[in-house]
């Protein structure tokens, strides 16, 4: 688990990288949800990882990791339709 919250920090942080270094400037608007997608991806696994790791600390374990992942997938659908939504505004816009 620790070995893939390395890596996608590190894609993370590639990506960031590429956004602001390599990218167009007029076209970065339309991929900056990319980097909230990997920002809350490494979020929600290491707050994942240590739900795990506490085992006898906290009282409802499963059902907190049941929420959390519910919790992921509608954080990453409202980011995803959204970043579509503003994506496609700004073209219309330009």
């Amino acid at each position: 688990m620790r070995i893939l919250i390395f890596a996608i920090s590190f894609l993370s942080t590639l990506n960031i990288f590429i956004h602001y270094a390599i990218i167009n400037p007029k076209t970065r608007s339309k991929s900056y949800f990319v980097i909230e997608i990997f920002r809350l991806s490494v979020f929600f696994l290491i707050c994942y990882y240590y739900c795990n790791k506490a085992s006898g600390l906290l009282p409802n374990k499963r059902i907190i990791r049941i929420l959390l992942r519910i919790l992921f997938i509608i954080s990453l659908v409202t980011i995803m339709v959204i970043g579509g939504v503003i994506s496609k505004l700004i073209v219309q816009f330009n």
